[in-house]
């Protein structure tokens, strides 16, 4: 029955290219267009100070294994290890899914679980870090990445965001690959690198969220819609 509906579509309407690409329903409806999520663009975003501390942030559903948490809590744990916990830490910001998420929780300072927020509180998250993370193992196109590039705040993602690429070409952050190790690589490279260059990934990533803004999107969504419903 879905199958059908999707085949019969004056229209399919993908995220981004990259979803479009991996997508099983090119095989049976072609037609198609690319309408990406939006984010609305706060004008009086500043360059923040950095504090000398690394804040990451985590802002999203607690969900240990679709968002990669058991992985990224394995690289945190050798963050701890190899003795970082005074020069970085983690800020967790969502609902609890899964009782495993409890264990992101037991470094000390190093890690905090800020519980749930939305409105301006959640401005305020975005506001006081430093690096936004998601390393999940499946999106659409996060909103949470929109927003975080819309506050100047560089990211830290895994492929199968699929908004790795727009992170990638405009040196807005860094793409890892689902792994502890390589999660750890990046963050130390980070704590090492981020300071000298903040000021470039501001400047990259509110560049880079403004084509995002909803105002824009909404004008080009009504000109998808004129192209289907005249069959162009």
């Amino acid at each position: 029955f879905f199958n059908r509906f999707v085949r019969w579509a004056n229209r399919v309407i993908y995220l981004s290219e990259n979803e479009k690409s991996r997508s099983i329903f090119l095989k049976i409806n072609k037609r198609s267009s690319i309408l990406p999520n939006g984010v609305k663009i706060d004008k009086d975003i500043s360059c923040k100070v950095y504090s000398g501390k690394l804040k990451i942030l985590y802002l999203s559903r607690l969900d240990w294994k679709g968002k990669g948490l058991d992985v990224l809590c394995d690289a945190i744990r050798m963050l701890y290890g190899k003795g970082y916990a005074n020069r970085v830490e983690f800020l967790f910001y969502g609902t609890k899914e899964s009782v495993d998420c409890d264990k992101l929780f037991v470094f000390g300072e190093m890690t905090k679980y800020c519980g749930y927020v939305s409105g301006d509180d959640k401005k305020e998250a975005f506001r006081i870090a430093d690096i936004f993370i998601l390393p999940s193992r499946s999106e659409g196109m996060p909103v949470a990445v929109l927003e975080a590039l819309s506050f100047g705040m560089p990211c830290i993602v895994t492929p199968e965001t699929n908004i790795a690429t727009l992170i990638e070409d405009n040196e807005c952050g860094w793409v890892v690959y689902l792994s502890a190790k390589d999660i750890f690589n990046t963050i130390v490279n980070a704590i090492d690198t981020f300071p000298s260059k903040y000021q470039l990934y501001f400047e990259n990533c509110i560049n880079t969220a403004s084509q995002f803004d909803w105002g824009i999107l909404a004008e080009k969504s009504i000109e998808i819609y004129k192209t289907i419903i005249n069959n162009e």
